[in-house]
């Protein structure tokens, strides 16, 4: 399951990218996941509940979009 570490690698890079903003929590996270990927929506979504950072990602949720090709990125975070 690739998906676990896609969405490890997504956590990390949207912690450091709030650390670096000083933000205190993240509330959404959305990617693109090219229709190519062997990525499953599903899959990614439980894995981001299963590792979602805590306190700063406790309550954060995950949006997908489907994308085409083999684009796989981290479209937008939103937080405080």
């Amino acid at each position: 399951m690739h998906e676990v570490s896609l969405i490890s690698e997504v956590i990390a890079i949207v912690s450091q990218a709030a650390a670096e903003r000083e933000l205190e929590s993240i509330h959404k996270v959305k990617l693109v996941v090219g229709e190519h990927t062997a990525a499953m929506p599903d899959s990614l979504q439980f894995a981001f509940e299963l590792l979602k950072d805590k306190p700063l990602a406790d309550t954060a949720v995950l949006e997908i979009e489907r994308g085409q090709g083999e684009e796989f990125f981290i479209e937008y975070m939103e937080g405080e």
